[in-house]
């Protein structure tokens, strides 16, 4: 596990951190060019957080031989895959500056690497094939050192993928020193599994429906794991009937045409009126 100092870059200075909402869904990979001494990755936390000489550049982290600094929040965008204002690279993609200081360990900058985008595509959902090249959005020579082994490193990913051993997942709250806002820190500090598949799972026994992930649904879930409030036992019921009411009745919920109105639009079914298709679908949903 390697340190990851975060190091905001202040949100008036726009230039390097815009500040729109980003939900991710890619990752992409950039060298820094930069072979100086002492161009590690705190050299460049201070370059962004200095104004960048006045270019208009921001990205998420830099990634050196012994540590990582992280400059923006992962649910805003940067300016770092050189698409344009509204292109994909900047405005969908999670920015990754890998060193190459001459004072530094490449290769061990490399694996770091590695290890966080990793994690990042276990805690934002990102597949294999949404983790690419600078190149890949703008035709820029970047990241130089690896795109002749590019191959290899996606295979480093998925290899480190398979040897990586589950967090243990919980169905019930634990203490947290933790305080902010990030559901992903929150369940990492309590060494509960926090990935999408394991989030979606946790939503769904928290009453949280239709889980996509969004910023809204993921601070409900915080806010309702830590207040300390069990998950929901849902009885199984009778899985014969093609009856809601009688669906309802063996599972002990109240089966009256008020309640399953409730129901309906809870899970989504609008203009409730009792119909056998509208029966059929909130006895699916809830099922």
């Amino acid at each position: 596990m390697v340190k990851i100092i975060k190091k905001f870059i202040p949100k008036g200075q726009t230039n390097q951190r815009p500040g729109s909402y980003m939900d991710p869904e890619y990752i992409t990979v950039h060298n820094t060019a930069n072979t100086n001494k002492g161009a590690n990755a705190e050299m460049h936390s201070r370059y962004l957080l200095n104004g960048a000489g006045g270019r208009v550049v921001g990205w998420h982290f830099t990634v050196d031989d012994s540590e990582i600094y992280q400059h923006l929040p992962l649910d805003e965008h940067g300016w770092h895959a050189g698409d344009g204002g509204n292109g994909t690279g900047n405005r969908k993609s999670i920015g990754i500056e890998i060193c190459e200081n001459s004072d530094g360990d490449f290769g061990k900058a490399v694996s770091n690497a590695v290890w966080l985008i990793q994690k990042l595509m276990k805690d934002h959902n990102i597949g294999i094939n949404h983790v690419v090249t600078h190149k890949h959005w703008s035709g820029k020579h970047c990241p130089r050192r690896l795109l002749d082994q590019w191959h290899g490193f996606k295979k480093r990913l998925e290899n480190s993928k398979k040897a990586n051993s589950k967090k243990k997942t919980s169905k019930n709250p634990q203490t947290s020193a933790y305080t902010g806002s990030s559901i992903v820190d929150y369940l990492n500090s309590i060494n509960v599994d926090s990935s999408f598949n394991n989030r979606k799972k946790l939503a769904k026994q928290y009453g949280i429906s239709n889980y996509k992930g969004t910023a809204k649904q993921n601070l409900e879930l915080l806010n309702k794991m830590r207040k300390g409030t069990k998950p929901k036992s849902v009885k199984k019921g009778n899985m014969k009937t093609t009856s809601i009411v009688d669906y309802l009745k063996s599972i002990g919920v109240d089966s009256s045409f008020s309640n399953r109105k409730k129901l309906a639009a809870k899970h989504g079914i609008k203009n409730y009126r009792g119909t056998a298709s509208q029966n059929t679908q909130l006895l699916n949903k809830m099922r």
